[in-house]
């Protein structure tokens, strides 16, 4: 079973500088975007207890940058939860830079890494009794911690402090001893490749708030639905998926006719977490070059903004505007 990853933000983490120490939601019982629930109630931590380190990005090769103190179950908008209180070490670089960064709000997620023990669909009784629960395809019921860690991966629509790298099978734990990266589930998109440099090229980039949620999809997609036009927005497609549903695509590089930086940001980081070497690349030479050509238009328009405001003739100005073009 591949390594999933998860993204929940933390809306109420708190932090105490003088013990170091974080708390905040790690787990939550949520339906997730891949139509599925990790039950808080199904964590088996006893092994984990034995040796409670935190990781940064899940990068098991580094050293740890911090140490749980406690896990507990608890509530939030009325669904079970876990929280977790999380102490960053101030004995190396990272350690402090990452506590910096949950200071400042630019860090604010956590990402679970968990070894499935009992999984399958949502029974009716479980329907019957949370409502949410038909939303899902898979309910983790019982699971093993195996550790956690602080990720620089945006908001899932819960907006809950959550972020799952789930499924490490026995196979898994041995390439991951052994540092063999994960097999990929997922397989670059090149049209879709195709598509976001054409629209960088065309200028049509936006650095502002990238927001994907059910709304934007379904714009995407249109009415009646166009798959073949949905999928060139996405660098990921699960080749075990039907092509005519929206679970075969993922890694969204934008929408309304832009690639979006942040999405990009979003794809090169879930990519890494994931271990999808291909996407990742392909994330990040796009990130690369959008960023570079938008710079540049903006130091053009810069430019014909100060050339409009010369007194010179049209001629010149005329050439100054070829030149940048």
């Amino acid at each position: 079973m591949n390594q999933i990853s998860k993204t929940y933000k933390a809306e109420s983490v708190e932090l105490d500088a003088g013990s170091r120490t974080i708390l905040s939601v790690i787990n939550s019982e949520s339906v997730d975007r891949d139509r599925e629930i990790v039950q808080p109630k199904g964590l088996v931590k006893s092994k984990y207890e034995q040796n409670p380190v935190v990781l940064l990005s899940h990068d098991f090769r580094s050293l740890p940058i911090g140490t749980n103190l406690w896990i507990k179950s608890s509530r939030e908008n009325g669904k079970d939860c876990l929280i977790a209180k999380t102490y960053i070490s101030d004995k190396t670089q990272m350690g402090r830079d990452v506590f910096a960064l949950f200071q400042d709000g630019c860090l604010n997620a956590f990402s679970i890494g968990f070894n499935a023990i009992e999984a399958g669909p949502p029974t009716p009784d479980e329907i019957k009794s949370k409502s949410f629960y038909a939303g899902a395809d898979t309910v983790y019921r019982k699971w093993e911690l195996l550790e956690y860690s602080p990720v620089s991966i945006p908001a899932n629509p819960d907006a809950i402090a959550f972020a799952v790298a789930k499924g490490f099978d026995d196979k898994i734990l041995e390439m991951m001893q052994k540092s063999i990266p994960l097999p990929e589930k997922y397989k670059l998109n090149t049209h879709c490749v195709d598509f976001a440099k054409g629209l960088i090229h065309a200028k049509r980039v936006n650095d502002g708030i990238w927001k994907w949620d059910t709304e934007t999809q379904n714009e995407l997609l249109g009415n009646p639905p166009n798959y073949e036009s949905y999928s060139k927005w996405f660098l990921a497609i699960d080749p075990e998926a039907d092509p005519k549903t929206k679970r075969a695509y993922h890694f969204p590089v934008g929408c309304r006719g832009e690639v979006y930086l942040h999405a990009l940001s979003n794809d090169e980081s879930r990519a890494a977490t994931n271990g999808y070497k291909e996407i990742e690349a392909a994330a990040h030479s796009l990130f690369a070059l959008a960023s570079a050509l938008k710079s540049t238009a903006e130091y053009d328009s810069k430019v014909m903004d100060i050339v409009g405001k010369l007194n010179a003739d049209a001629i010149i100005k005329q050439a100054i505007a070829k030149i940048i073009k």
